[in-house]
């Protein structure tokens, strides 16, 4: 299932009705390459190989899976999910660390860009002047607004007129 997921996105994507799960999802597919694919590759190959192998307490073949499935999720999955997820706000928020602006939040909750600023974010509507983060499916509601950063559908902008 975890070798298939990454091919069968393309043909997901179009169903989706989330438009911000359906950009994550196309920024997430370079993730899944083709180390990712060796990987859950060889993984199989040495699940299957061991079911083979004749076993001797029956509680084996269990611990073998348990085993692939946790160095499957913590070494190949956890990763990419976090950097799909995790760095564009890491990001975003070191760059709006360094302006004078205030900082507002709107249309997405993203804790841990105020830990990675070091600043307060405002929870509202964005106004003139106002560094805003949000989700790049929300930035048409703003109006003019000048994009100082974006990366897997998570944006950094200045908003350049009130609405």
């Amino acid at each position: 299932i975890f070798l298939i997921f990454p091919l069968a996105l393309p043909l997901v994507i179009p169903y989706v009705q989330d438009d911000f799960a359906a950009c994550i999802m196309v920024s997430g597919q370079s993730l899944f390459g083709a180390g990712y694919t060796i990987f859950c590759g060889l993984l199989a190959g040495a699940v299957m190989l061991l079911f083979f192998i004749r076993q001797s307490v029956s509680l084996r073949p269990a611990i073998v899976v348990s085993i692939a499935y946790l160095l499957l999720i913590n070494l190949a999955l956890m990763p990419r999910i976090g950097a799909l997820m995790q760095s564009p706000v890491r990001e975003a928020a070191l760059i709006a660390g360094r302006m004078p602006e205030r900082v507002v939040m709107w249309g997405h909750s993203l804790p841990s860009f105020t830990f990675y600023s070091r600043k307060f974010v405002a929870l509202r509507t964005p106004s003139f002047g106002d560094l805003l983060i949000t989700k790049k499916t929300k930035l048409s509601e703003v109006g003019p607004h000048e994009i100082l950063y974006e990366k897997n559908c998570i944006v950094l902008a200045r908003i350049l007129i009130s609405k």
